[in-house]
């Protein structure tokens, strides 16, 4: 038997979604986005990616940039090896 649909599915979609036509209003496709950053897809974060490094990766310079959007002087202070947990 099939297992019945998890309702944390969909409103994670929604909630990337969401997330996507903000990042659209920043025209972060042009300045965000370069041949290594790829446009988001609007299920990217809603599911764990093959290669979460990758999406890590991607969410880390994401949040990097719009932080930086606030505060043009914000600056990281994590590095590569840092525990994400």
């Amino acid at each position: 038997a099939d297992a019945a649909p998890n309702p944390n599915y969909a409103e994670a979609l929604l909630l990337c979604d969401e997330v996507v036509d903000m990042l659209m209003l920043l025209d972060y496709e042009a300045k965000f986005c370069n041949k290594e950053l790829r446009p988001l897809s609007r299920t990217y974060f809603a599911f764990p990616a093959p290669n979460t490094a990758q999406q890590f990766k991607y969410f880390t310079q994401l949040l990097v940039w719009l932080l930086r959007i606030r505060d043009p002087s914000w600056e990281a202070n994590w590095d590569e090896y840092d525990d994400p947990n």
